[in-house]
């Protein structure tokens, strides 16, 4: 009865779902090294967002939000406006369009609604442990403009991007143009391979339709779809993937009917919201203000340990001082920067999301791995201590034989002039010496 029940409701919906809006927060991974940022930049271009969600809990929001001691995360808002004049200049006139086409085709009046995006704004978000991350969010009416801008499983990009302007048509690489922006602030791609930046995106997306949902089945299925980048309207099933997870929102009990659900992956996380109004804008700032930090601090905590695993491989091992401030880094995140899901927040469909993201990004995992290769560094620690000690002390036993025997020829040269009271004191000075070594020597065993 309940498979009828659902399948009615959405060929009920079917009308809505073809007028569903969409929008996509790609998120992309980068890294900084220390002192690279460009903060002057960063201010004159973006503006400085603390995390004000109430979905997150007040002791972790002031744990991040805090300027006293370790500053974990800053995060900077640039609206698509600006934008825009980022990555394409002044110069540019109205009427702007931008298109995302299959390879080797243009975007024709035929097809341009099919291919047509829009830059609805950006985030940076840099973390204390030299990671950060680009957040591009996107309008289309497409879901097929999605699939060709990430290209989901493969590894290749099969996107062709355009824009138009009042003076014609041209071509670009999305690609480039982010990566030039991340240059300008100090920032750069956290993997260094050459392919598309949206390789290894995280893609968070948001379709809003008019009707909410008496059965958890309907929501079920469309998330899938979102996740899979199909239409809404489709009818899809795949059993194959086993990271795939649905949290929804409280039932009204007045309405009957649930406002929202979503499906969370390893790769990406898709809402269905239901709004009568179909304010795709009002419904994106609310997905940026309240559930893209909740995905950000997972996310953080994941490429943060691929992060110390990058800088292990790369730093100098003979240097006490990189070794030092490494090993800082990786204690003070275990200690202030992971957040336990029970942790997260007041409502548990917030702790239930994070949780799976937690889950399917095996994230305990890496984090235990973080405190294995602290005990290897550790160790690592101790031998160069070990060996810079042994230098140290084989250089004191030098000078220390070296003084023995200048003062011995200075008491041959006292006692051929006969001066005593030198004598004496030389004396005392070499019992002085001889008793210092041999405290050294003990120290040492």
């Amino acid at each position: 009865m309940e498979t009828q029940n659902y399948r009615e409701e959405l060929e009920q919906m079917r009308g809505d779902l073809a007028r569903a809006g969409f929008g996509s927060f790609l998120i992309i991974p980068l890294k900084y090294e220390p002192g690279e940022v460009n903060t002057v930049w960063l201010q004159e271009n973006c503006v400085r967002q603390p995390i004000s969600t109430m979905d997150i809990n007040e002791a972790v929001k002031d744990n991040l939000n805090s300027d006293d001691g370790i500053r974990i995360l800053e995060r900077y808002y640039i609206s698509g406006e600006v934008l825009k004049r980022i990555l394409f200049g002044d110069a540019v006139s109205e009427p702007f369009r931008l298109y995302a086409c299959e390879q080797n085709e243009q975007p024709d009046e035929a097809a341009e609604q099919k291919s047509m995006f829009g830059l609805f704004s950006a985030y940076f978000y840099l973390f204390h442990t030299q990671t950060a991350f680009l957040c591009l969010g996107i309008t289309y009416s497409d879901i097929a403009v999605l699939e060709r801008i990430c290209n989901l499983g493969y590894a290749d990009s099969r996107a062709a991007y355009y824009y138009r302007d009042g003076s014609g048509l041209y071509e670009f690489s999305l690609d480039d143009k982010l990566r030039e922006v991340c240059a300008l602030a100090g920032l750069e791609c956290f993997f260094q391979a050459g392919s598309s930046l949206f390789l290894e995106s995280y893609i968070y997306t948001l379709a809003v339709v008019p009707r909410r949902f008496h059965y958890l089945e309907s929501v079920r299925r469309l998330t899938f779809n979102l996740h899979q980048m199909l239409p809404l309207g489709t009818e899809m099933d795949d059993d194959s993937e086993g990271d795939v997870y649905y949290v929804y929102s409280v039932k009204s009990q007045e309405l009957d009917s649930y406002r929202w659900g979503c499906c969370v992956t390893s790769q990406t996380i898709c809402y269905v919201v239901a709004d009568e109004t179909m304010n795709l804008e009002e419904e994106l700032c609310s997905q940026a203000e309240d559930g893209l930090p909740v995905v950000l601090l997972a996310l953080y905590e994941k490429y943060s340990c691929l992060r110390f695993a990058q800088l292990l491989v790369t730093v100098d091992k003979r240097k006490l001082r990189l070794l030092r401030r490494l090993n800082r880094q990786m204690l003070e995140f275990r200690a202030y920067g992971t957040v336990h899901p029970s942790h997260i927040s007041r409502w548990y469909n917030v702790r239930q999301i994070y949780q799976y993201l937690i889950e399917t990004n095996g994230i305990d995992a890496a984090i235990e791995d973080v405190n294995n290769k602290l005990g290897v560094l550790a160790e690592h620690q101790k031998e160069v201590e070990a060996s810079t000690n042994e230098a140290v002390m084989g250089l004191i036993t030098l000078f220390g034989i070296v003084s023995i025997l200048a003062s011995l020829l200075t008491i041959i040269q006292i006692l051929q002039g006969g001066d005593y009271w030198m004598i004496t004191i030389v004396a005392l000075l070499l019992i002085v010496a001889g008793a210092a070594l041999v405290a050294l020597w003990r120290s040492r065993e």
